[in-house]
């Protein structure tokens, strides 16, 4: 009787490890493209290029979507003194 309970837990385990790890493998993948993006946008804001900076003069919005309160409070007070 123990083996029997004992086999289908490890046959249960069996079947659902690689679903457990494709999800870790995902969602650790996902935070890496976050970090980046978030990379990215601190490099626009603080660090843009001369045709971003033409495009901006010329009215473009940039909207960071991937900032932090952080970054949002640096920004602020770097580029207009708050």
């Amino acid at each position: 009787m123990i083996n029997r309970i004992l086999t289908s837990m490890l046959m249960f385990l069996a079947m659902a490890m690689p679903a457990v790890l494709l999800l870790l493998l995902q969602f650790s993948s996902t935070l890496v493209r976050a970090d980046q993006q978030t990379d990215w946008y601190l490099q626009q804001l603080f660090e843009p290029g001369g045709a971003q900076l033409q495009q901006q003069a010329g009215g473009r919005v940039q909207i960071y979507s991937g900032l932090t309160d952080n970054g949002v409070s640096r920004a602020r007070v770097e580029n207009d003194g708050c």
